[in-house]
């Protein structure tokens, strides 16, 4: 938030004046009914990219044991 400074009074009315009308038109959009659900086809893609996003997430915090384990030649030799 900034704050501003005002020159005079008039100035400060048309600023507050302006502040009322805003708050106003906010006030109006959230009154709106919500809006309609999201279609099933972009839900399944969705829930698709979630669940590799959580895959790789996964991969990358048990990137040391793979690590460990792959590099380790005389336990694979064996």
């Amino acid at each position: 938030m900034t704050m501003a400074t005002f020159s005079d009074k008039i100035e400060l009315s048309k600023e507050i004046e302006s502040l009322q009308k805003q708050v106003e038109l906010l006030s109006n959009r959230s009154s709106k009914p919500p809006s309609p659900q999201i279609d099933p086809n972009i839900a399944a893609v969705l829930s698709t990219l979630i669940e590799t996003q959580k895959q790789l997430l996964d991969r990358q915090t048990n990137q040391n044991v793979i690590k460990i384990t792959s590099t380790n030649d005389t336990a694979n030799s064996i």
